[in-house]
C-alpha cells in the first residue's frame, strides 16, 4: 500500500515567466485553485503523506501550503538536482514505495492500479510510469525490452513517453547507488545495474504544463 507522495515543485519555471518570476510554477492559477493543489487535493482523497520539494521563492511556496495545511513535509532543495531529496533527506530512510509526480502533472491518477503494478514488477528500486507521446510536450522518450528500460532520449522517439510519474523506493536508491544530484544521471545508474522499470502505458488522462499558453488550454478545457 502507498503510504507517501513526492510532489516536485522546486523548479525555476522558466517557459512560464513572467508569471514565474513573481510566483513558483506550483502556484500558477488552475481550475479556481493552483496546479498544486488541483494534484493534492486529488491525493488527500487517498489518504497519503504528501511531502513537497521546493527551490525557487520556495518560503513562498511552503508557506502557502502549510497554512492551508496541504501538506506534512516541505523539503527545501534549493541550488540541487531534482532527485537530491532521495541522498540527503529524511526521506531516504524510507523503505517502502512511494509515489513520485511533478507539480504540473494534470492527471486522473489511478493509484491502486499503479501500485498493482509495481507490485508485479517486483517492487523495483524504480518503476517509470509511460504514457503515449502528446504533441507540443517536450521530455524523455523510453526504449524499453519488456518492462525494463534500457535508455532514454530526447530525440530518438519511441511510443512511451515519461510522464514524470514514478514509484520508487528511495532507502533502495540510497543504499545501491552513489550519490546523483537529477533523475537523468540516477535512470542511467539504474539502467546499468538493471533496476530501472517501466509500467504498462498509462491509459487514462495525462497532460504536463510547460507554457502560459497550455496552462490557460488547459484551464479553459471541459
Amino acid at each position: 500500500m502507498l503510504k507517501n507522495v513526492v510532489i516536485l515543485a522546486a523548479g525555476r519555471g522558466n517557459r512560464m515567466r513572467p508569471l514565474t518570476d513573481v510566483i513558483p510554477k506550483a502556484l500558477a492559477p488552475y481550475k479556481g485553485s493552483t496546479l498544486i493543489e488541483h494534484s493534492i487535493n486529488k491525493l488527500a482523497s487517498e489518504g497519503l503523506n504528501i511531502h513537497v520539494t521546493v527551490g525557487h521563492l520556495g518560503g513562498h511556496l511552503a508557506e502557502t501550503l502549510f497554512r492551508k495545511n496541504l501538506i506534512q513535509t516541505a523539503i527545501s532543495t534549493f541550488g540541487h538536482g531534482n532527485a537530491w531529496w532521495i541522498y540527503k533527506s529524511i526521506l531516504r530512510n524510507l523503505n517502502e514505495p512511494i509515489l513520485v509526480l511533478t507539480c504540473d502533472n494534470i492527471t486522473d491518477l489511478k493509484i491502486e492500479k499503479l501500485y498493482e503494478q509495481y507490485k508485479i514488477l517486483g517492487q523495483p528500486h524504480c518503476m517509470l510510469v509511460p504514457v503515449s507521446p502528446l504533441e507540443g510536450i517536450e521530455g524523455d522518450y523510453l526504449h524499453c525490452d519488456g518492462s525494463k528500460v534500457k535508455r532514454f532520449s530526447r530525440k530518438d522517439k519511441s511510443d512511451r513517453y515519461a510522464s514524470g510519474i514514478q514509484i520508487l523506493n528511495p532507502w533502495k536508491i540510497f543504499s545501491d547507488s552513489s550519490f546523483s544530484d537529477d533523475f537523468n544521471e540516477l535512470w542511467e545508474k539504474l539502467i546499468q545495474a538493471d533496476r530501472l522499470f517501466a509500467s504498462e502505458v498509462y491509459r487514462y488522462e495525462w497532460f504536463s504544463v510547460d507554457s502560459l499558453e497550455q496552462l490557460a488550454e488547459r484551464d479553459n478545457a471541459i
